[in-house]
C-alpha cells in the first residue's frame, strides 16, 4: 500500500473534494464505493457489510464484515491501512449526513493521529485535521477561519501563532470552546501542542506547510 491513503466513506459529497497528486491507495468502505466507481477509481480494497452498498464491489480485494460488529466500516479501513503501511489517511464523504456517523469519523482522526499517522477529513470546502503532541503549519498566504478544539480531556503547551489570536503555553480542555473561530492574518501560522490531541478545523482556502501538502492543493 502506498504511504498515502485515500478511504471514501458513505457520507456526503460536495463535488469540490480534490485528490492528491502523485501515487495513492485507495479504500473504499461500504457506500463509497460508488463514489470512487463514478470519479473512475478502482479500489485496492473495499470493505464493509454492504447496508448502503447493494450491488458487489469490483476491486483488487473485498473484505466483507458482519453488521454486528464495534468497529465502523471506515474505522475497519483505517485501521486496514495502517496495518498495510499507510502513513498519510485522507478520508473523503466522512462528513455531513448522520452526526452521529460524522462525530464517529472525528473520533476516528483522533485515533489515527494517536498512532502516528497524518490524519485528514475532507468537507465542504473545509479541511479537518487532528494532530497529537505535534503541530501543523500554513502558508503566509493562507486565507479564512480556523478553530481548534481539545479532543484529550487535557491538551498541554498549546500555541497558535501567526493568528488573529495568538496563545503560547495555554492548556486546552474539552470542556470549554476557547479555540473557536480565529483567523489567518497573511502571516506564515502555527499550531502546536506538547501533549494532547487537538482537532483543527480549517477553510480549503488555508495551505499547509510541509512535506505532504507540497505536492496537492485541496
Amino acid at each position: 500500500m502506498k504511504k498515502i491513503c485515500c478511504i471514501f466513506g458513505a457520507g456526503e459529497y460536495y463535488g469540490n473534494e480534490q485528490l492528491p497528486q502523485g501515487e495513492y491507495s485507495v479504500i473504499t468502505a461500504d457506500g463509497g464505493y460508488l463514489t470512487a466507481q463514478k470519479l473512475g477509481l478502482t479500489p485496492e480494497v473495499h470493505i464493509g457489510d454492504f447496508d448502503s452498498l447493494s450491488a458487489e464491489a469490483h476491486a483488487a480485494e473485498v473484505i466483507r464484515l458482519k453488521p454486528e460488529k464495534d468497529d465502523t466500516d471506515t474505522l475497519s479501513a483505517v485501521k486496514l491501512a495502517m496495518a498495510r503501511g499507510a502513513e498519510t489517511i485522507l478520508l473523503y464523504g466522512c462528513t455531513g449526513g448522520r452526526s452521529d456517523h460524522m462525530f464517529s469519523n472525528i473520533q476516528t482522526l483522533s485515533e489515527i493521529a494517536r498512532r502516528g499517522c497524518t490524519a485528514r477529513m475532507i468537507g465542504n470546502r473545509e479541511i479537518f485535521a487532528c494532530i497529537h503532541n505535534d503541530a501543523i503549519r500554513f502558508t503566509a498566504d493562507s486565507a479564512g477561519m480556523i478553530s481548534v478544539f481539545s479532543l484529550s480531556d487535557k491538551s498541554a503547551g498549546v500555541r497558535e501563532t501567526g493568528l488573529k489570536y495568538e496563545i503560547e503555553n495555554y492548556t486546552m480542555t474539552n470542556g470549554f470552546p476557547i479555540g473557536t473561530s480565529n483567523e489567518f492574518i497573511g502571516a506564515a501560522a502555527e499550531i502546536g501542542v506538547a501533549d494532547g490531541t487537538l482537532l483543527i478545523i480549517y477553510t480549503d482556502q488555508a495551505k499547509e506547510r510541509s512535506e505532504f501538502d507540497a505536492g496537492r492543493d485541496f
